[in-house]
């Protein structure tokens, strides 16, 4: 579009503009509006299976309406609900309940198949010792959709499908780490958490108060890197199972849902030093300039999920030596850098708290942001099809300058 158009379009008052020493400035977002009501044609068309086409077209900013959660003025809402509310009020179950379409009560429980859970649990159970929770979580997933017959059509039955899979995840994981064929089906997802990653002999607090909390609060983040793969495995229709896959392979890295295996081993450190310095510095020096488990682009005064989570581990254990080192280290970093501590501290936090596997932060991430995720999807599969597929901007070498085989241009 030639510039002149677009200045006869702000003087009509059709696209608005901020002028500087520089020249004039638009708002991206507002422009991408503007020429989606246009009515432009697409500029591609897919073939189907059938060999009709339909036509498909990313969003160049990949801005996409979302009803599942909001952040506002340095708060977080699903669907216009204060997650600190749905925290004190309602455990995970019901809250994944609520996404997925159901009423909002405190009536909903999560049952698996009981064949199906047993064949996961061994299918986990063969697994390498070395094999992280999150693995196991993932071999899970595969075997309880390898399992599922009709789960080519799992967007028809989105919320007993997500229901059915959480709680078989958490049971085959029991199943496989106690060494048991019976069911283990526990009172709710939160105590199974505890069961698959605490100390058999849990001598600690029996509340789950906490890891409930920690599920809830990990359930939706806007798009996340990971819904985004989960949403973007929907336009294409993979079913349930797929999608959570595709999420689980974003979710496994270091700057998503792995950093609360970072964060852990600063607080080991906090307490093994018995110094938020020398740790932070020992940190800094393994992790680069990064210190993790504090700071939020989204929230510039405080993630206040890991305000809400950490409150409640003070409420189940007022003295304890982790929160301490905890308190210690934010107030360090309060002080020289102005950021407070994120979700994945008060994560690392709740593991060890919680006397839990210290690499078992990204398996629990995985398990709470799944119902999310099938939300997402669910949201998804109401969408035209194939409408995440983007188009590519080639800046290879022209056709021209590319004649020959890659020996001979060598």
């Amino acid at each position: 579009m030639k510039p002149e158009t677009v200045y006869s379009y702000i003087s009509r008052g059709l696209l608005s503009s901020q002028r500087s020493s520089g020249g004039s400035t638009l708002d991206a977002l507002e422009v991408e509006a503007f020429a989606q009501q246009r009515g432009r044609a697409p500029v591609s068309s897919t073939s189907r299976e059938d060999g009709s086409r339909y036509s498909s077209h990313g969003a160049p900013l990949m801005i996409l309406d979302t009803n599942i959660s909001q952040v506002i003025d340095g708060q977080l809402y699903f669907r216009g609900v204060a997650v600190e509310e749905l925290v004190s009020r309602y455990h995970f179950e019901s809250v994944a309940a609520w996404l997925w379409g159901e009423p909002l009560n405190s009536s909903h429980r999560f049952k698996a198949n009981a064949e199906d859970t047993r064949n996961a649990a061994n299918f986990v159970a063969a697994l390498p010792r070395f094999a992280s929770p999150l693995d196991k979580v993932s071999a899970a997933l595969l075997a309880l959709g390898a399992a599922d017959p009709l789960r080519h059509a799992s967007q028809n039955n989105v919320a007993e499908l997500g229901a059915g899979l959480i709680s078989g995840i958490v049971s085959s994981l029991n199943q496989a780490r106690h060494k048991t064929c019976r069911s283990t089906d526990h009172p709710s997802v939160a105590d199974g958490i505890r069961a698959a990653f605490g100390p058999t002999q849990d001598a600690k607090s029996k509340s789950v108060r906490a890891i409930n909390a920690a599920l809830v609060l990990l359930v939706d983040h806007d798009l996340a890197i990971s819904t985004l793969a989960a949403r973007a495995a929907a336009s294409a229709r993979a079913t349930i199972y797929g999608g959570i896959s595709s999420a689980i392979g974003a979710l496994d890295s270091k700057l998503h849902g792995n950093a609360s295996q970072d964060a852990a081993e600063l607080i080991r450190m906090a307490l093994k030093y018995d110094s938020p310095e020398k740790a932070l510095a020992e940190s800094i020096a393994a992790n680069g300039r990064m210190v993790p488990g504090f700071g939020h682009a989204l929230y510039p005064e405080g993630d206040p999920r890991a305000r809400i989570l950490l409150d409640i581990l003070h409420q189940e254990v007022p003295d304890s030596p982790v929160l301490r080192a905890v308190g210690s280290l934010a107030r360090v970093m309060e002080n020289r850098t102005r950021l407070g501590p994120n979700i994945d501290l008060a994560l690392a936090a709740l593991l060890h708290v919680k006397g839990m596997a210290p690499d078992a932060g990204p398996a629990i991430f995985a398990i709470a942001r799944s119902a999310g995720w099938i939300a997402h999807m669910a949201d998804e599969y109401g969408r035209a099809p194939m409408r995440m597929r983007p188009h590519g901007r080639y800046s290879g070498p022209a056709p021209s300058e590319a004649s020959g085989t890659p020996e001979q241009q060598k």
